[in-house]
């Protein structure tokens, strides 16, 4: 099972609403940087924060992946 299916099946919703429910979204990006990230592949990680964030993502490696959501967590109003 892969990054967003896994989510998905938590929160019991379809893969569609971590991305279209405002609230989900911005709880699953910043869950994911609790997660191990020997979890998923860097491919798996990747394609799952440019599907949440709507936008396209390169991460050369996990440290980049890391700090991406590090800075996206900063970002978040409390």
């Amino acid at each position: 099972m892969g990054l967003l299916e896994t989510e998905a099946a938590r929160c019991g919703v379809f893969i569609s609403d971590l991305k279209y429910n405002p609230y989900l979204n911005r709880l699953i990006l910043m869950d994911l940087l609790e997660m191990p990230e020997e979890r998923f592949s860097l491919e798996e990680w990747t394609e799952g924060i440019t599907y949440l964030t709507g936008t396209a993502h390169i991460f050369n490696n996990m440290s980049e992946m890391k700090a991406f959501l590090q800075n996206y967590r900063k970002e978040q109003p409390e």
